[in-house]
């Protein structure tokens, strides 16, 4: 177990080793999480991230350190690029760790620069990329609920809350064109403020996330998944719900 400033120096440590190893070829390394924050406790992890020139062989990896899990991410400048410029289900988490990573090495500027990049999409890619994306989020896990319930299965229902709830919010996150920096409940409180919500939206979340009732959960999801529903419609989304199979094109 590490306290902040040990795994604040590791964190220097592993850059500086990065930056030493990689010579003119890492464009920024730095720290996100609960250590960029300095919230971090003696079991926290440490997560890190470089961007490196194209073509340079860094690779990211996953390690324990004094029983601390330690895990950074390398991208290299094209890689990472695509990822900002087409919107998709990474979008969201890579522009939330480009917001508040806390630079270790490199320039400012440029971590702002990818920024401007990802929010210079225009709506009409986000539409579009959500309709692809959409029948594989929230349909599925909305329908364990049900699968959950009618076979009186709470050990699995209440999980599936947890996926229905955070594949939403992947969602929302594409349909505002924003981003969430925090994990589980504290990442739905920041979506709370975004423009373009289902109705009920900050009212059932709360209580949805709380609930140990099986007919209650299942209820309070139905009125949430509905209005989700109302909301990507209103905002012109269409998915397409086929009903004969000579519709379906392969």
């Amino acid at each position: 177990m590490l306290t902040h400033s040990e795994r604040a120096l590791l964190a220097d440590t592993i850059c500086q080793r990065m930056v030493s190893r990689y010579q003119g070829e890492i464009l920024i390394g730095g720290v996100y999480g609960s250590t960029a924050r300095s919230t971090d406790k003696p079991w926290s992890d440490l997560e890190m991230w470089f961007v490196t020139l194209d073509g340079c062989q860094a690779r990211g990896q996953h390690l324990l350190y004094r029983d601390t899990a330690v895990g950074y991410r390398v991208y290299q400048r094209s890689e990472l690029e695509e990822i900002l410029t087409t919107p998709s289900t990474r979008w969201p988490f890579h522009m939330g760790v480009l917001s508040e990573l806390q630079l270790l090495h490199g320039d400012p500027a440029t971590i702002q620069d990818w920024i401007d990049l990802g929010k210079s999409i225009q709506p009409k890619e986000f539409v579009a990329a959500l309709e692809s994306i959409l029948p594989d989020l929230v349909v599925e896990s909305h329908g364990r609920l049900h699968s959950s319930l009618e076979r009186r299965d709470s050990h699995t229902l209440f999980p599936h809350v947890f996926e229905m709830l955070f594949e939403m919010l992947t969602a929302l996150c594409l349909l505002n064109q924003r981003w969430v920096t925090r994990d589980y409940y504290a990442g739905l409180e920041q979506s709370f403020d975004f423009a373009r919500l289902p109705d009920g939206y900050q009212e059932i979340v709360p209580i949805l996330y709380e609930a140990r009732d099986p007919d209650l959960t299942l209820e309070l999801a139905d009125r949430l998944v509905a209005s989700y529903w109302d909301l990507l419609i209103r905002e012109g989304v269409r998915i397409p719900n086929y009903q004969d199979l000579a519709e379906i094109a392969v």
